[in-house]
């Protein structure tokens, strides 16, 4: 202070950079608090934060096999769901809901599942043309490594929204593998074969199932499961067919709501229950869409294919009528996660050779 009682600039300088440098600190200090959220992935803060937008799997992810990575490291995905049988993710004890195939299985109200298949690396929102969900991860069979047999895995989608309106049978008949939207899934003449590049060929389990086991069953998702994979089943001749494209199971739309309604009824229409699918449908990701399934009733009178309803429920409709449809198929087992994180806004995007 000088003579005049003034303080001297000196003294002022001095005291700027000294308050500079205590402000500096504390905001490497925060920066670094974030570094440590980011980079600690295992610990409870960081799951909290991050576990909304999958960032841990997709990180752990990143330039890998996608669908082996993702069956490797499920447990990073709280929505992929796991159905070795060991539990039912309701009680952690009743092994009977799951559908005990070893696959992995998207369940929730809206899980980071989207995929874009653009073949681009770019972040960001990608064409509905060809924006996908991942319906779970699936297993192709096995193979043998250097002596050591492992499983491979395949990502298994479905269009994010309707490809358009044709009927699944232009003549009265529910055969799938001779059916009209069949064929014109599998041309060229496909919107959805634009995408052969990413395809896989699978096995499609297209028996004709009664809909007192398809949608008026307790246990709904484990019977129709049962019923379309022809699981204890005596005396009945499996059907089925190979192809790229094909249409979604009633299970795969059963098993897409959270765990707990897994113990539901598909339709509670004439009966006492109080509850069935319809309660589910906040908590389906794959509800809200009007379309064809590819399993079919066994009627003989009128050949019906089933179809979800908007409501949630499922039901039969007529195969000579035109209606919605959603194109599903599995992707090349060697596509590497190139980049996002599975939410609509940042999807995941494939590398495949």
């Amino acid at each position: 202070m000088n003579r005049n009682g003034f303080i001297s600039i000196s003294v002022v300088y001095t005291l700027f950079i000294v308050l500079l440098m205590l402000l500096l600190s504390i905001l490497a200090n925060l920066v670094n608090q974030r570094i440590l959220l980011k980079v600690n992935k295992g610990d409870i803060t960081d799951i909290l934060v991050e576990s909304e937008d999958n960032r841990n799997i997709a990180t752990v992810c990143l330039g890998k096999y996608m669908a082996n990575c993702f069956a490797k490291n499920s447990n990073l995905d709280r929505n992929l769901y796991y159905h070795d049988g060991s539990k039912d993710y309701i009680s952690q004890t009743n092994e009977n809901l799951e559908a005990n195939d070893g696959n992995f299985r998207y369940a929730g109200g809206n899980p980071n599942n989207y995929i874009c298949l653009d073949n681009t690396e770019t972040l960001g929102t990608c064409n509905s043309n060809l924006l996908y969900r991942i319906i779970g991860v699936f297993s192709l069979g096995t193979h043998l490594n250097n002596e050591t047999q492992s499983d491979i895995y395949a990502l298994k989608v479905i269009k994010d929204t309707p490809q358009g309106s044709l009927s699944w049978n232009n003549i009265n008949n529910n055969n799938w593998w001779d059916s009209s939207l069949n064929t014109f899934l599998n041309s060229d003449s496909s919107p959805v074969m634009a995408l052969n590049n990413y395809m896989v060929e699978s096995e499609w389990h297209v028996g004709k199932q009664d809909s007192t086991v398809m949608i008026k069953k307790e246990n709904q998702p484990l019977n129709a499961f049962k019923a379309e994979h022809y699981i204890d089943t005596v005396g009945v001749i499996e059907m089925k067919t190979y192809g790229k494209v094909g249409l979604m199971y009633a299970s795969d739309y059963y098993y897409a709501a959270a765990p707990g309604y897994w113990s539901y009824i598909g339709d509670k229409s004439g009966t006492s229950i109080l509850h069935d699918y319809r309660d589910a449908k906040t908590n389906n990701w794959l509800a809200g869409n009007n379309e064809y399934l590819i399993t079919t009733d066994p009627s003989t009178t009128e050949a019906k294919a089933y179809y979800l309803y908007a409501s949630g429920l499922i039901g039969t409709k007529s195969v000579t009528e035109a209606l919605n449809y959603r194109p599903v198929f599995s992707i090349k087992p060697g596509a590497i996660l190139q980049s996002g994180f599975g939410s609509k806004e940042e999807p995941y995007r494939l590398k495949v050779s």
